[in-house]
């Protein structure tokens, strides 16, 4: 396993879980509407475990005796845009994630332990995907 590669690897994936900390959070403020309230959870909930995703990633880059980087890739500004549209980038985002941890599974071979880690993040972005597809589906049939 070429460890450089793998936390550089890793290092991406922490910013971009640690990007979509800010967008969800930032997502929950700017909700209105009848489904606000439950969107507002939504979006926080997944804020919470991209946050988790994030801890998980900057603890297995110092196992590997990397260092973790705390930046955000970048601010992401919500306000013009409708629970349908929010709900199409989430899914993007989760999209543009999963297949990230996809990638780095190749990487990983020979470390059981950690490709255990980076298959369960795998697996938690494709459930998120799932759930935020069913919701934007049933959006976009509300908005027609």
């Amino acid at each position: 396993m070429d460890k450089e590669r793998v936390i550089r690897k890793m290092n991406a994936a922490l910013e971009r879980e640690l990007q979509e900390v800010v967008r969800y959070m930032h997502q929950s403020f700017w909700v209105s509407g009848p489904r606000a309230r439950r969107l507002r959870a939504f979006f926080r909930e997944q804020s919470r475990e991209s946050m988790g995703h994030a801890t998980t990633l900057g603890e297995q880059i110092v196992a590997l005796g990397g260092r973790p980087v705390v930046k955000i890739l970048e601010i992401f500004e919500p306000s013009d845009r409708g629970e349908a549209e929010l709900l199409e980038e989430c899914m993007r985002h989760e999209e543009a994630a999963c297949e990230g941890y996809r990638r780095m599974l190749p990487l990983v071979e020979g470390d059981a332990r950690l490709k255990r880690v980076i298959s369960a993040l795998a697996r938690e972005e494709g459930e998120h995907i799932a759930a935020i597809r069913g919701m934007a589906r049933s959006a976009a049939r509300r908005r027609v």
